[in-house]
């Protein structure tokens, strides 16, 4: 039986946290749709983009991980096992992050919902899409709490 798309989610958010871009970005087709800040919500960070196609999304997190630990980081808040859904194709995450800007100021800190989906066939994400809350406080913690991601 293959794997579920929650376990590549999972792994995602593992290889993010490390910082390794290759597996980052292996998760993607080549012609993926990636949206940071989507619909309403991209007046919440400053890094709200979106990109299309592996080369893009590549670029997306070369520069963001440029910018320096802090400001890379994407750190779901302990709980997110229980806000992590497969419905068919998608998997749905919800949860908690704290970001800062360039200068070390907390740039978003809130919640945040990422729909994934991916093709069934190849198991690769064909899209992932980002929103934040557009109404949430900038003073979050100087500590943010990595999620357990573990399957257990």
């Amino acid at each position: 039986m293959p794997e579920s798309n929650i376990t590549h989610v999972k792994q995602w958010y593992r290889d993010l946290e490390a910082r390794d871009l290759d597996k980052v970005v292996g998760i993607f087709s080549d012609d993926a749709i990636l949206v940071y800040g989507a619909g309403e919500s991209a007046v919440a960070v400053p890094y709200a983009k979106k990109v299309r196609g592996i080369g893009e999304i590549r670029g997306f997190y070369e520069r963001r991980f440029a910018k320096g630990p802090d400001f890379a980081a994407i750190r779901p808040f302990c709980g997110i096992r229980k806000d992590i859904r497969e419905l068919g194709r998608w998997v749905i995450v919800i949860g908690n992050i704290a970001d800062r800007n360039e200068d070390g100021t907390i740039g978003y800190a809130g919640r945040f919902l990422q729909i994934w989906s991916f093709d069934p066939k190849t198991r690769r994400a064909t899209s992932t899409s980002v929103y934040f809350d557009v109404n949430a406080a900038t003073d979050a913690p100087d500590i943010v709490m990595i999620g357990d991601l573990r399957d257990d």
